[in-house]
C-alpha cells in the first residue's frame, strides 16, 4: 500500500492515548464583497434570562470541501435537505451549538438576519448578523452583492461590547473569516477549532480582546453543544465495525468516549491543518498527554489514516496492518474516541484518529444511539476485506 496517498501507522503505549462583520480590533479586515458596519452593544445583564428548553434550538455545521466553505443552519427543512444528499458536496462536520428560537420573548436576546451572496457577485455563502443596525446597512449598501433573505432566523444572547464577555448560563460562539473573495465564515463554540482555524489564516471578528473576540453567546442546555456529544455517521459507523471485529474473537465490545472522541477531532484536524502526520501533534504533544489534558486518563493506544473518506476504508486499512490490527482487538482496551476530520486544502482530505482507553468513565460514555445524523446505515456484518 502506498503510504504517500494514504497513511496510516499504529501507536501503542509499551506497559504491564462572515456571520458578522464587526469593525472593532486591528485584526479585523474588509473585502469590497464582504458587508461591514457598527458593532451592535449587548444588553449589561451580568445573567442571561432563563431560557427554557422550548426556547432553545440547535445550529448544525457542514462543510463543502470542493468549496472550502461552511455552512450552518437551524432550520428543520435546510438539515433534512442537506443530510438527503439534496444539495451534494455537503457533509456534517460534527460540530453544532445552540441558539434561540425565532420569536422568542426574551429581552437579551436579539434577532439573527440572514443574507445569500449573490453568486453573479462571485460570491456562494451565507452572511449572518445579530446587530440590527448592521442588517440595515446591508440592506442598504451591499444589495447588489447579499440577497436579503429574513429579519430572524433565530435569536442570539449578545455579548459585552467591551469585554466579548458572555452573560452566565451562556457560552461564546466565535466566529472566523476566510480572506477571500469568495467571503465565507466559520462560526464555533469549541475553542479548539477556533485555534486551528486562526492557524490556517482565518480572521477571528467579534466583540472584545482582539485575540479572541467573541461574536455571539450560546445558551447552555439540552439539545446542543452543551450536551452530551454525538459521534458523526461515519464514526457512529467505525465503531460498529471495530466491535462487530473485536466479537470475532469474543473480545468485549469497546465504548465510545466523549473526552477521547474530543481529543481524537482535535488531533484528526490538527494533522490537516498542519500538514503533517504523526502521533506527536503541533503542539508537541503524545497521544496520552493529549487525551490527558481532554481528560482521558486512560490511553494506552492510537491508531491514525489519512486519505479515506470512510469508515470502511478506514477498518479495512487497519484490519490488514499487524500493528493496528493489534490496537482495534486489544482485549485490555475498553473504550475509545473517534475523530473523523475533512479538512480542506489539505495534502490528504480526511483524517481519522482513534485513542484506546483500558478505561472510561461512566459519565464519559457516548450513550446509544451514538449518533444522531438522519438517514445513518449501521453496518452489520464485516466487509470483505
Amino acid at each position: 500500500m502506498d503510504v504517500t496517498v494514504r497513511p496510516w501507522f499504529a501507536f501503542r503505549k509499551i506497559s504491564s492515548l462572515l456571520f458578522l462583520i464587526i469593525i472593532q480590533t486591528s485584526c479585523t479586515k474588509q473585502n469590497t464583497q464582504t458587508p461591514s458596519g457598527d458593532a451592535y452593544s449587548s444588553p449589561k445583564s451580568a445573567t442571561v434570562q432563563a431560557v427554557l428548553p422550548s426556547e432553545i434550538v440547535e445550529v448544525v455545521e457542514y462543510y463543502h470541501a470542493a468549496f472550502d466553505h461552511y455552512f450552518v443552519t437551524a432550520m428543520p427543512e435546510e438539515i433534512a435537505a442537506l443530510d438527503s444528499g439534496r444539495f451534494t458536496g455537503w457533509q456534517r462536520t460534527g460540530y453544532r451549538f445552540n441558539v434561540v428560537a425565532p420569536g422568542a420573548a426574551l429581552t437579551q436576546t436579539s434577532p439573527v438576519c440572514r443574507f445569500y451572496g449573490r453568486p453573479e457577485a462571485g460570491l456562494d455563502s451565507h452572511f449572518y448578523s445579530a446587530s440590527p443596525d448592521e442588517c440595515q446597512q446591508v440592506k442598504d449598501r451591499f444589495s447588489a452583492s447579499w440577497q436579503f433573505e429574513s429579519d430572524e432566523v433565530f435569536r442570539a444572547i449578545l455579548p459585552n461590547l467591551s469585554t466579548g464577555a458572555c452573560p452566565s448560563g451562556s457560552r461564546p460562539i466565535y466566529r472566523l473569516w476566510n480572506q477571500r473573495a469568495d467571503s465565507n465564515h466559520r462560526y464555533t463554540t469549541d475553542r479548539t477549532v477556533f485555534d486551528q482555524m486562526v492557524a490556517q489564516g482565518y480572521v477571528a471578528e467579534g466583540y472584545g480582546t482582539s485575540s479572541l473576540p467573541v461574536v455571539m453567546c450560546s445558551p447552555e442546555g439540552s439539545p446542543g453543544a452543551s450536551g452530551p456529544i454525538k459521534l458523526s455517521c461515519e464514526e457512529a459507523r467505525f465503531l460498529k465495525l471495530i466491535n462487530l471485529y473485536r466479537a470475532q474473537f469474543g473480545i468485549a465490545p469497546l465504548v465510545a468516549s466523549s473526552k477521547a472522541t474530543l481529543a481524537a477531532r482535535w488531533h484528526s484536524n490538527d494533522m490537516g491543518v498542519n500538514r503533517y502526520f504523526s502521533h506527536t501533534d503541533s503542539l508537541g504533544r503524545d497521544p496520552y498527554e493529549r487525551t490527558a489534558q481532554f481528560g482521558f486518563g486512560y490511553c494506552q493506544g492510537e491508531n491514525a489514516a489519512a486519505g479515506n473518506y470512510g469508515a470502511t476504508e478506514t477498518f479495512c486499512q487497519w484490519k490488514l496492518s499487524p500493528g493496528h490490527a493489534g490496537n482495534m482487538q486489544g482485549g485490555h482496551f475498553r473504550s475509545i474516541g473517534i475523530g473523523r476530520a475533512i479538512v480542506g486544502g489539505s495534502e490528504y482530505g480526511v483524517y481519522w484518529s482513534t485513542p484506546f482507553g483500558v478505561g472510561y468513565d461512566a459519565t464519559d460514555k457516548i450513550e446509544e444511539p451514538v449518533t444522531d445524523e438522519p438517514g445513518c446505515v449501521m453496518p452489520t456484518s464485516l466487509p470483505g476485506c
